[in-house]
């Protein structure tokens, strides 16, 4: 840029720049033609792929090595069939129901352990990253599904392992 060195924008660490004295900041932007509401079973079926496709690639992004994002994926699709809906439309209730026929399945502590922690993770990414979308798109405020009420503190739960 050439001109005077008083009216060159001076961009600041938070993202914001300023220009002859007045600060101004970035704004998300979001296209005109994007659905205000999903109207279709496959516009519903996108939507959930790309929140899981999302949560997965924070979770890359994060640094997590891949079998645990291999892992987290097989759990998420797990729940999801065992929803049998929108995973935005989750409660407690069927996260309790999901654990509780992981656990009759045969499954030991610390994987039933593994699988309520991946769906606090990805309820937590959902509640901070894409609540308003979802609210916007379904009308459904998101949940947190593991609460600590369901929630397993240690997969041993007291039990001394002897090898």
């Amino acid at each position: 840029m050439v001109g005077n060195p008083e009216e060159l924008p001076v961009f600041m660490s938070d993202g914001r720049y300023r220009r002859s004295g007045v600060v101004m900041g970035l704004a998300v932007v979001r296209s005109l033609d994007a659905p205000r509401r999903l109207s279709t079973q496959t516009e519903v079926d996108d939507f959930e792929q790309e929140l899981v496709d999302q949560y997965l690639l924070a979770a890359v992004g994060a640094g997590c090595a891949d079998a645990t994002v291999a892992s987290d994926r097989s759990v998420l699709f797990e729940f999801v069939r065992f929803l049998g809906r929108p995973v935005w439309t989750a409660q407690p209730s069927d996260a309790d129901r999901f654990l509780a026929a992981a656990r009759r399945s045969g499954l030991a502590r610390l994987t039933v352990q593994h699988k309520a922690w991946s769906l606090a993770h990805f309820f937590d990414f959902l509640l901070v990253r894409y609540q308003g979308d979802i609210r916007r798109l379904t009308g459904v405020v998101v949940e947190q599904v593991i609460d600590e009420f369901n929630r397993p503190a240690n997969a041993d739960y007291g039990s001394v392992r002897v090898p």
